[in-house]
């Protein structure tokens, strides 16, 4: 019989593979834990594996964010199915307990991120995220577009504030002077 796993399928940790080798094996943000998985959305002990005669049953153990298989909230131990999708806080996995290594062509997660299907075996004990999500980065001359615009913007503002402010401080007299030195609409008629 092969070694039930759990491939990691969402963004995060993609194709990560966790081999369910003990006979109990606990999962969350601990590093106490058979599968810590470091990630704000995940509890200090999210839930539990444990192989039983008919496979591997998973249960809850009062996580804050619950746990879900198929997208379905569990309250009580499942019993796991190959291809059950399990998701523990923003981590989905793809339940494997076949013999031999699965493979497919795309698999859609529950988030709706189509991937292609990990085929690793290694086992690792704790993964460190460095963030809470992975942001794509836009091009350098989105950036400067977008930089040079707000320069722009910034100096027709200060010319307009430095009119205002020469406008106040001349007076009304101002106004009369430049009025003066123009011709009167009489005179060039």
């Amino acid at each position: 019989m092969a070694t039930p796993k759990l491939i990691v399928t969402s963004e995060q940790l993609r194709g990560t593979t966790f081999e369910l080798t003990k006979d109990e094996l606990t999962a969350g943000r601990s590093d106490e834990r058979d599968i810590c998985l470091k990630d704000p959305t995940v509890s200090t002990l999210h839930c539990k594996f444990t192989k039983t005669e008919k496979g591997v049953m998973l249960e809850d153990v009062g996580s804050t964010n619950g746990t879900r298989v198929n997208g379905a909230k569990i309250s009580a131990p499942v019993l796991l199915n190959t291809g059950d999708t399990v998701q523990i806080g923003a981590f989905e996995l793809l339940y494997d307990s076949e013999d031999k290594t699965m493979r497919m062509s795309i698999h859609q997660t529950q988030t709706g991120i189509n991937i292609n299907a990990a085929n690793t075996t290694q086992t690792i004990k704790a993964m460190e995220l460095s963030g809470f999500t992975v942001r794509k980065q836009s091009s350098g001359l989105t950036n400067k577009l977008i930089l040079a615009l707000v320069i722009v913007l910034i100096l027709i503002f200060l010319v307009l504030l430095g009119f205002f402010f020469l406008s106040i401080q001349q007076g009304p007299q101002a106004g009369a002077s430049i009025q003066s030195t123009l011709p009167a609409m009489s005179e060039i008629a």
